[in-house]
């Protein structure tokens, strides 16, 4: 899949729905005090505003935001990492 397609307002649109589906599917013990304080939200809010401003970077900046959504609403999986 080519990473700097353009996609086009529309699906854009949907992308951004889906972003806010699962935001709204972060489980309810993670508060949205918890969000601001580790940066998810602004990290989200950044992502949605690069492709807003840019079109060629839609893809991967709806790749990231999911990312940290996923991140968030999955915090077991990352006890599984040694650092």
């Amino acid at each position: 899949m080519d990473q700097n397609r353009i996609v086009s307002d529309e699906d854009w649109d949907v992308m951004k729905a889906m972003i806010s589906t699962h935001i709204d599917s972060i489980p309810k013990d993670v508060t949205v005090e918890s969000l601001r304080k580790r940066g998810s939200l602004e990290c989200i809010a950044q992502q949605i505003k690069r492709g807003d401003d840019n079109p060629s970077a839609r893809l991967q900046s709806w790749y990231l935001a999911m990312l940290e959504i996923e991140v968030t609403s999955k915090p077991l999986g990352l006890q599984k990492i040694h650092y």
